[in-house]
């Protein structure tokens, strides 16, 4: 009974001191600037596979529409939920590895042109890799180091949010 006893105490220890050391994952919050009339959804999916866990729609109509169509969507390698901050919601993107984004665009969409580029803070993203078939473009990039971490030292600075762009 000793051995049993002593055998879960010191489990319990090592699942403590691992607990601890494992820190506050570091995340970016970031969302998209929508212009007019779009809407934008932020899903708490973990991982962007079926849909993108940044949504962009037309408008709130569309958003609604049984068959509703985005205009662009942002999918993350790992989220860790959406969040709101100062009246603006987010997706918090896991900036605690290498961050891929990939983003599809509706190339029937109004918002579409070939001269448009997406911008992180303000700094235009360079794709490590395209794909464009007739009605969609995806872009990929990979190792984004330009995110903000929002969460530094575990506390929450709303002056470090990252900002999504598509110009």
């Amino acid at each position: 009974m000793k051995r049993i006893m002593a055998f879960v105490f010191l489990v319990s220890i090592c699942v403590c001191l691992v607990a601890c050391a494992g820190g506050v994952t570091p995340v970016a919050y970031t969302r998209f600037v929508a212009e007019g009339a779009q809407y934008v959804y932020y899903s708490s999916d973990v991982y962007g596979l079926e849909h993108g866990q940044i949504e962009v729609y037309k408008d709130e109509d569309e958003f609604n529409a049984t068959y509703a169509v985005t205009d662009l969507s942002f999918s993350f390698g790992r989220c860790l939920g959406a969040d709101t901050l100062d009246d603006n919601k987010y997706t918090l993107v896991d900036v605690s590895k290498k961050v891929y984004l990939t983003v599809s665009i509706n190339k029937q969409s109004e918002v579409y042109s070939a001269d448009k580029k997406i911008y992180l803070n303000g700094e235009a993203l360079t794709p490590t890799s395209t794909w464009e078939g007739d009605i969609l473009l995806s872009l990929t990039y990979e190792d984004v180091t330009a995110f903000v971490r929002t969460n530094p030292n575990g506390k929450i600075d709303n002056s470090k949010v990252n900002i999504l762009e598509y110009k």
